[in-house]
């Protein structure tokens, strides 16, 4: 805090506009969005009147997640589309592929399939010619997401299934684990016991070594299948 006053009474807006996304960005890693809305939203205005187009996009993109844990998601899918449009401004690949895949998040929950299928096919394009795996992973669970609320499960479990490779490859424990809880949820919709049952087990094991909380609720899903 001392830090953002400090650069403010410097007259260094570009400072203090980095310096309230770091922390505006990092609250929002901590769980405080409440915390973390002034920082980012002070961020977004720097930058804007600074006409820094790449850090503006990458401020309102903290934003979003801010904003779609607070269920604000109208709110995340306007900033998700602004951010895309600064990314494109600033030929930001990497910016791009992020907004697009934020947008694609927040078009399912607005009741648009199709733009999140749009929206997440042109995100994969971009971060595989880019080489970010961890992006094409993220993608990959939204679109698996979409899938599933359509009922198609054989392409759901695929694309969650693609999504996992790549969390394996990462070493990401955490996002394997609820990769593989999802690839349960849709075999459970489909009605295939013992498939769902083993992505569970699987998903259960990794959190439980992780001794993440959200094992409850995979063994709860486990109890009530067997």
């Amino acid at each position: 805090m001392d830090v953002v006053f400090g650069t403010h009474r410097l007259g260094d807006p570009y400072g203090e506009a980095k310096i309230c996304r770091v922390l505006g960005k990092s609250l929002v890693r901590q769980g405080r969005d409440a915390e973390a809305e002034d920082f980012l939203g002070r961020a977004v205005v720097l930058f804007h009147e600074l006409g820094e187009q790449a850090e503006e996009s990458d401020s309102l993109l903290g934003r979003v997640t801010q904003s779609w844990r607070q269920d604000r998601v109208a709110e995340a899918y306007a900033d998700a589309r602004q951010a895309l449009m600064l990314a494109e401004a600033a030929s930001s690949a990497n910016l791009r592929a992020t907004a697009l895949s934020a947008i694609g998040r927040c078009a399912l929950a607005l009741g648009a399939p199709q733009e999140t299928i749009s929206c997440c096919t042109a995100a994969l394009a971009l971060y595989r010619a880019i080489g970010n795996d961890e992006g094409r992973a993220y993608a990959l669970r939204v679109l698996g997401s979409v899938y599933h609320h359509l009922g198609q499960w054989d392409a759901a479990v695929a694309t969650y299934e693609e999504s996992l490779a790549l969390d394996v490859a990462l070493r990401d424990d955490y996002f394997a684990a609820l990769a593989l809880d999802q690839i349960g949820l849709v075999h459970q919709a489909a009605g295939r016991v013992a498939e769902a049952t083993s992505a569970w087990r699987r998903s259960l094991a990794l959190l439980e070594c992780l001794g993440n909380p959200e094992a409850d609720g995979v063994r709860a899903r486990l109890n009530a299948i067997s």
